[in-house]
């Protein structure tokens, strides 16, 4: 049967490396998973006041990064496997 692969992906040297590795396994993959998590950004009661629109501002740019990493990342995995999926998660 065919396999699933989840790769975690974080925008450095090892997506590379991993997708390589994969092309040359030649794993019977069915479907891979590339996920990059974000931390959402917490803030301390200790911490100056900040308010929620420099909170949301932060939150919405380390999405819009973590999208762009998939993007790039994914180009590198298709054709490993007839379904190739990107996802964000937090």
């Amino acid at each position: 049967s065919r396999m699933r692969i989840v790769v975690g992906i974080d925008g450095r040297k090892g997506d590379v490396m991993t997708a390589r590795m994969l092309r040359r396994l030649r794993f019977p993959a069915r479907e891979i998973d590339l996920v990059h998590a974000v931390s959402p950004v917490t803030w301390w009661a200790g911490d100056m006041a900040v308010s929620a629109e420099l909170a949301q501002e932060t939150l919405d740019a380390q999405k819009r990064a973590g999208e762009q990493v998939l993007q790039e990342v994914s180009e590198r995995y298709a054709g490993l496997a007839p379904r190739v999926a990107s996802s964000l998660e937090y």
